[in-house]
């Protein structure tokens, strides 16, 4: 089964996600960006035909300082 990672990101005061270096078009919430990019998932064509939809939670990383 191929895997095919979208990430959610802030974009132009909104939300949207993003496959490699592709951004969909903004949505007003995070969890409509969930649900276009599971949308856009489901379209997903893969060589073994096969797709599997997962959500994991988002990850914070503090970026410098203590």
């Amino acid at each position: 089964m191929a895997y095919i990672t979208y990430q959610i990101v802030e974009h132009d005061g909104g939300w949207a996600y993003k496959l490699g270096e592709t951004l969909s078009e903004t949505y007003a919430s995070r969890q409509g960006a969930v649900m276009g990019a599971k949308s856009a998932a489901s379209r997903q064509k893969t060589s073994d035909g096969g797709a599997m939809v997962r959500e994991r939670p988002a990850t914070r990383r503090r970026i410098g300082g203590s």
